[in-house]
């Protein structure tokens, strides 16, 4: 599913802004170390089984937060309500969710 909603960003962006480009490249290395083959070996071969399910659930759950916050469950930076302070941009109650975005973040 991962796979098929990079897809979709993709599609959906083809001219994207700077901020949209550095989710997008962030959504994309995301997806990839989550499915690098490491894990995936890793967990077959029985050795460090948690620890590469973790990895896997922590990648796809951030790919997750940036599609989400992408595709307008969180768009902050598209928001005249949002407020910027430390380097983060926050939706305020009256935007499209309290999702935060951390710019530095996504460098």
């Amino acid at each position: 599913m991962a796979a098929e909603r990079m897809v979709e960003l993709a599609r959906r962006f083809e001219s994207p802004s700077p901020l949209e480009r550095r989710a997008l490249d962030q959504a994309a290395r995301e997806l990839l170390l989550a499915q690098s083959s490491d894990w995936a070996f890793i967990m077959k071969t029985g050795t460090m089984v948690e620890y590469a399910k973790k990895r896997t659930r922590d990648h796809v759950a951030r790919f997750t937060y940036l599609y989400r916050a992408l595709m307008g469950r969180g768009r902050c930076w598209r928001s005249r309500s949002c407020a910027t302070s430390s380097g983060a941009t926050t939706c305020s109650p009256g935007s499209t969710t309290g999702l935060q975005i951390v710019a530095a973040g996504t460098r």
